[in-house]
């Protein structure tokens, strides 16, 4: 069975189109963790999420928030990771591949790649 390419991984980060301002928080955050997980191979902290989502009108309460409902309905995983500075930090990571391929999907229709 073929994979289509909408499935594959993203490859680069894209530019936010006018469809994106439409989506709701915990969408965005989705996207923005998904955007890590696929082309930076790695998993976001809570302060790196703020800090990329703080230009796009997202508050700290509001990507909290949107952590608490995604992790809620098993989109995300969150787990522990030690910093460079032996520090514990909280990551997250979309689970699934069904949830992945929905992401995919929708990062393509709402960014300029």
């Amino acid at each position: 069975m073929e994979t289509d390419l909408k499935d594959r991984p993203i490859e680069k980060i894209g530019r936010p189109n006018i469809m994106y301002e439409e989506l709701r928080s915990p969408v965005k955050v989705a996207l923005k963790i998904l955007e890590y997980n696929d082309v930076l191979l790695e998993n976001i902290n809570f302060t790196q999420l703020c800090k990329d989502l703080e230009g796009k009108g997202a508050s700290r309460g509001s990507v909290h928030e949107a952590l608490n409902e995604l992790t809620d309905r098993g989109t995300l995983h969150a787990g522990w990771q030690k910093n460079k500075d032996n520090h514990w930090i909280r990551t997250y990571h979309i689970t699934g591949e069904e949830q992945k391929r929905l992401l995919r999907k929708l990062y393509r229709a709402t960014h300029e790649l």
